[in-house]
């Protein structure tokens, strides 16, 4: 991470989530939309895997959410890494596929206002305090097998992935170290209040067995915050689209009217990194869909081929009505006669 001032055209601070080596992973920061800015100007990121086998090494920070000062100068002030992150980084799992969402309650319905949620490609969902992060800046806590150690915002009700409480697992089935995981979301989430009630919406990839061969819906859940006053909050799955199977969908886009109907916007790549890389111009083209946030339900798709030749973490960007789709072309669609 890098701070730049524009005047000047010259880098005022970095900050790296690992030493460099000549390993691939050095807790990359790649996840989709970058970085997070708090109203405070503080800033929070997520980083991927760092070497295999570092665990709570000195200013090592893989697998965590990092919190950084308002300013220039990349002060690191809070850090949250998941339980397992040792077994994450034997598996490339990384954390920072999806980048983190920011979300501000109302202080008289939890105690938990300030908050950040973020996905792994383990396809756990991550609820987290921003406000209390961990003060152990120097180093991540040694590696737990116990998910009741998470610093994440849990449940009450154990999940049998975790035979106890742990992360909410969305996209499954689980897998622990017995080998790299398949079910993933390497997607940023998004988030939507009606008003009474607040929502994330969550997109990524639900495999029918352990072995992963194939992508089975539901691939696109509405989870639900749950608020007591003067309680943590914590997620619970609520609602989820039930015939796509996705292969390489995007971070969703929520539309609405204000507080009223929702609209989930998703894009699917259509093809597996693998074939991406292998097939080039021959892929499979993406497919734009419109999903009803309330019901989760498809309520429209482009056509085949319609959006052109793709590529991984395409993103629709929505402006004034319209929804954008840039592929080897860019595509504007928006209701009739507008």
């Amino acid at each position: 991470m890098v701070t730049v001032d524009t005047n000047a055209a010259a880098v005022v601070s970095s900050f790296s989530g690992a030493a460099m080596t000549r390993q691939i992973a050095n807790a990359g920061m790649w996840g989709q939309f970058g970085a997070a800015v708090d109203d405070d100007g503080t800033m929070f990121m997520t980083t991927g895997n760092s070497p295999v086998g570092l665990g709570p090494a000195l200013h090592v920070y893989g697998e965590s959410l990092l919190a950084f000062a308002p300013g220039s100068t990349l002060g690191l002030t809070g850090r949250y890494t998941p339980f397992n992150y040792c077994d994450m980084e034997a598996q490339d799992t990384d954390l920072s596929g999806a980048a983190p969402v920011l979300i501000t309650l109302d202080p008289a319905i939890t105690s938990t206002p300030r908050l950040a949620v973020l996905g792994s490609k383990q396809g756990n969902v991550y609820l987290v305090d921003r406000a209390n992060l961990s003060a152990d800046l120097s180093q991540r806590q040694g590696c737990s097998g116990d998910a009741t150690t998470d610093q994440s915002l849990l449940g009450p009700n154990p999940q049998a992935q975790f035979n106890t409480v742990g992360p909410l697992n969305v996209f499954g089935p689980y897998q622990a170290a017995a080998s790299k995981v398949v079910s993933r979301m390497h997607t940023t989430p998004a988030f939507f209040s009606d008003s009474v009630n607040n929502f994330v919406y969550v997109t990524g990839n639900t495999k029918n067995n352990v072995a992963g061969t194939l992508d089975s819906p539901p691939d696109s859940f509405r989870l639900k915050s749950n608020t007591t006053p003067g309680q943590p909050a914590y997620l619970t799955p609520d609602a989820e689209e039930t015939t796509l199977a996705l292969l390489n969908p995007s971070s969703p886009v929520v539309t609405s009217d204000g507080p009223s109907n929702p609209m989930l916007w998703v894009i699917d790549a259509e093809s597996s990194l693998a074939e991406m890389a292998r097939d080039g111009v021959n892929i499979a083209h993406p497919i734009l869909y419109a999903v009803d946030g309330t019901t989760m339900t498809v309520l429209w798709r482009t056509a085949v081929d319609e959006l052109g030749q793709g590529a991984k973490f395409i993103t629709p960007t929505v402006n004034d009505g319209q929804v954008f789709v840039a592929t080897n072309r860019v595509l504007a669609y928006g209701l009739p006669n507008q």
